[in-house]
C-alpha cells in the first residue's frame, strides 16, 4: 500500500469482513496492540488471535466506521496515522443488547521494503453522549 491511511482503510475493511488473518498481514514482524481494555498483543500472530476470537463472539455482527482520518508523516518511512471511530452492533452484555461505542484509534506505520505497514496500535474507547 503506497499510502499509510491505505492501511488504516485496509484495517477498517478486514474488520468489517472478520479476517483476522488479513489485519495480521498488515502488521509489521514486531508489531505491537493495546485494546480499548489495555490488553497488549505483542506479535501478528497473538493480534490476529485476540481479533478472531472477537469477531466469533461479541463483535460478529459488528461494523466499525471509521468518522475522521489524519495523518502526520513523521519521516519518509514513518507516520502516525489516527483516526475516530464508531462501532454499531456490538454485543458485549450477557443481556445480548446490542451496543454503539466511539473511540480513538492511533496507529504508527512504517514503511519496509516499499510498503507501509503498521508498528505500533492502540485502541481508546469513549464514552457515548
Amino acid at each position: 500500500m503506497s499510502d499509510p491511511q491505505d492501511v488504516v482503510r485496509g484495517f477498517v475493511k478486514a474488520w468489517n469482513s472478520k479476517q483476522a488473518e488479513e489485519i495480521r498481514r498488515l502488521m509489521a514482524t514486531d508489531a505491537h496492540f493495546t485494546n480499548i481494555y489495555g490488553k497488549l498483543m505483542n506479535s501478528p500472530a497473538e493480534i490476529e488471535r485476540a481479533h478472531a476470537g472477537a469477531f466469533q463472539k461479541g463483535l460478529k455482527e459488528a461494523e466499525l466506521t471509521i468518522t475522521e482520518l489524519r495523518t502526520h508523516r513523521q519521516t519518509t518511512e514513518l507516520a502516525y496515522v489516527e483516526c475516530a471511530y464508531r462501532i454499531d452492533g456490538a454485543v458485549l452484555r450477557e443481556d445480548g443488547e446490542k451496543q454503539s461505542s466511539r473511540g480513538r484509534l492511533s496507529f504508527l506505520l512504517e514503511k519496509q521494503n516499499e510498503r507501509w505497514l503498521i508498528a505500533a496500535a492502540q485502541n481508546t474507547e469513549r464514552p457515548m453522549g
